[in-house]
């Protein structure tokens, strides 16, 4: 190989490291992305999960007052237990679609932004 093509092979050579050190600054931010998200996720179900608790000892406090309520009473009580039956079946319902949706998206599926084509072969 003579002086200039050497030269070209060099130039060719650093603007592909270039382009790789980009592409791995680019897949450190999608992975950051990522991470973040599944972060941000856990938060929401514990958020989530710590709504349905109360929800639940709601509607056990409410079940515990209908059956220390009197025969006369209970027709009364059972309405509000009823009710927080009905919202924490609700919840309950919601909640465990979010988690089935979030579970069955796959690994990495944000979208990623556009991306740079490769380098054509020569």
């Amino acid at each position: 190989m003579d002086e200039e093509e050497l030269k070209k092979k060099r130039a060719y050579q650093d603007k592909m490291e270039a382009q790789l050190r980009e592409w791995n600054a680019e897949i450190d931010r999608l992975i950051a992305r990522v991470e973040k998200a599944k972060a941000q996720a856990k938060i929401d179900y514990y958020d989530q999960l710590q709504g349905l608790r109360a929800q639940r000892e709601t509607a056990r406090e409410k079940l515990g007052k209908l059956k220390a309520s009197s025969a006369d009473a209970w027709q009364e009580m059972k309405v509000g237990v009823d009710k927080a039956w009905s919202e924490l079946r609700t919840a309950m319902s919601s909640a465990m679609t979010k988690f089935r949706e979030g579970s069955e998206r796959p690994a990495g599926s944000e979208a990623a932004p556009p991306g740079r084509n490769p380098p054509p072969s020569t």
